[in-house]
Parts: C-alpha cells; structure tokens; sequence
C-alpha cells in the first residue's frame, strides 16, 4: 500500500503548468482518466501509465485523474479534458449517441483492449429463487413476480445492467413496477446489505469474477447466480457485447458453467494526441505484457497479440496504435 501510494501521489503532483498533449505544438502533459483509489481501475490505470513513462519523452508528464471509470472517461476525452481514459462498450455506444450520451462522441480512438474479463450479472438471494422456483429471468415475465431490484446508480455500466438485461428477456422497469416490484439504484455496499437483509431480490451489475463486494456477500448469505437465456445472449449482441462463459467456481456455490456476455475493458485515446505518444504508450504496454498480467489478478488475461482486435476494442484504433501493431506483425 505505501509503494501504490507513493506511485499515485507522484502521478497526482505532476505539473499542471505544462500545456497538454491535445492540439499542442510540443507534448508536454497527458491526462489520464482512472476512478477512486482502491478500484481496479486506478490500480491499471498506475500501473499502465507508470510503465509508459519509460517509454514517453522525458519532458512529457502523467497526470492521473480519480474518475471517469468507463463510463464518464469517454466524455471527457471526447471534451479533451483527458487524453487518455477507458471504456467499454461504452466507447461504442458514446460513437452512437445511445444511452447515457445525448450525442455521437466523434474524437474517440482506441489503444488496446482485452484488460479485465468483465460480464453482466445477475444474483438472486436463495430464499427468493427456492420461494419462487426461478431459474431465468423469462420466469419473472410468466409469473410477473413482484421482485425487487438493486442495480449501481445511474452513470454506471453496471446500473444499465439491469433494463439491458430485462430488455433482454422482454421486460421493462415499468413491467416490474406494475408487478408490485420495485427498483433501486445505490451504492455497491448498500446493494450487499439489502441482499443479507432480504430487502432485495436481485442485483444486476457488470463485474470481474472474484469481485470483493460479491464475494462478501456469498461468503456470508446464500445467493445464486442466475444465467441469461441464450436468446438474451444473441439480443446483447447487437449493443457490443459478446458471448463470455463464467467459469464454475467463480461464485461460491456456482457448479456449473455459465454462458453471459461480456464487453471489452479498453484503453482509449482522443484522436488528435501525437501519434508517436499513443506509439510510445502502445509499445510500453505491450512490450511488458508480463508486467501487466501480474499487476493485478483481473489482468491475467491481458494479450498483447490480440490486444488491437475490434472485437476487443470496439472502435477504430488510433494511427499510433495501429502502426505498433503492424510493425509486431500482428495486424496486417
């Protein structure tokens, strides 16, 4: 903890007379998006950035910002508050002007995808799934089932899990309401309480295997993970995601296989930093793929060979990105 302090608080105090990377004569300052200390997102985004200043000009400086996530990073890229930031699919739907984003987002660019293996969930508390013999939430449809929902606040990928995934199965918000059931949006914390008291039914999210706030809450509370239907499986697809199979024994209690969708967790960059910048930052992740991996167990599935796929980073890559991966002969 004292070493990552150490990192982020160097990181933090880098200069802000230095101009900005974005539409300037001389590189001198990149802005980094990450989230709050303690998320995964700030640990990948210090470990990244840390390995490319090894990489970048000496006179060019790291700033890292303790927000954006996937979510707002986009934005603020795009607004060239940020050079640098993350996405998920995110970073398709801003392109499109869908969901959260009011209009198309046109100076997105990606660096490398493939960083953390993601998916949407679904948990159910045991004592409502034995009461009401559900085993997919079409069961919630046929019954109409007065559930109560618990999904991440509004701005979060994990929040929009939850009418994705019932648009998915041919539900909405005010299906649920009208069934007597009801839908809340908190925090992480309060979400795991209102599952241990039983003040909740399901809690929809997007998160990594071994997540801790879910592991809190199946070590201590009986919970089932509920699967999609292999229909809402090929539904999702058309927003970005993909068919992403969550190993048995990810969960305390899950025994068996599941088949969810995913969407890539991917490095981006506004289109009009240098290219020989987003080459260096490129170079530097890659050619320390090892460094990467043991940074943290959710980065264990980084690749860097299939690291420029567009089904790993959804949107065109950057110039400088691209002419690193050619040159390694990975892309054509």
């Amino acid at each position: 903890m004292r070493r990552f302090g150490a990192i982020l608080g160097v990181l933090l105090v880098a200069s802000l007379v230095c101009s900005t990377v974005a539409g300037a004569g001389e590189a001198k300052r990149i802005r980094w998006t990450a989230q709050e200390v303690g998320t995964f997102i700030m640990m990948a985004t210090t470990t990244l950035s840390e390995i490319s200043k090894r990489y970048l000009p000496k006179d060019v400086q790291v700033d890292v910002l303790p927000y954006g996530a996937v979510v707002a990073s986009v934005t603020l890229v795009e607004d060239g508050k940020a050079e640098i930031g993350w996405a998920n699919v995110t970073a398709l739907w801003a392109q499109q002007g869908k969901f959260m984003y009011t209009k198309p987002h046109t100076h997105l660019t990606s660096i490398a995808g493939t960083f953390e293996p993601s998916s949407l969930q679904i948990f159910a508390r045991k004592e409502f799934v034995t009461k009401t013999g559900l085993k997919t939430i079409n069961d919630i449809r046929e019954k109409k089932l007065p559930v109560r929902i618990a999904t991440k606040t509004k701005g979060s990928l994990g929040q929009l899990s939850g009418p994705l995934q019932l648009e998915a199965h041919g539900i909405t918000y005010d299906d649920i309401k009208a069934w007597g059931g009801t839908v809340t949006e908190t925090s992480v914390g309060d979400i795991v309480a209102r599952m241990k008291d039983a003040r909740a039914d399901l809690w929809f999210d997007n998160l990594a295997p071994g997540h801790p706030s879910v592991t809190e809450y199946l070590q201590t509370a009986d919970g089932v993970v509920i699967p999609p239907t292999p229909e809402a499986v090929k539904y999702l697809e058309k927003y970005g995601f993909y068919p992403f199979t969550l190993k048995a024994g990810s969960w305390k209690g899950q025994e068996v296989d599941i088949v969810q969708v995913s969407g890539p967790t991917l490095l981006i960059a506004r289109k009009d930093v240098p290219d020989e910048i987003v080459y260096a930052i490129t170079k530097a992740i890659c050619e320390n793929g090892d460094e990467v991996r043991k940074a943290h167990a959710q980065m264990k599935v980084f690749d860097e060979k299939v690291a420029w796929r567009k089904d790993k980073v959804v949107i065109d890559l950057h110039p400088g990105a691209k002419k690193y991966y050619v040159e390694k002969g990975w892309m054509k």
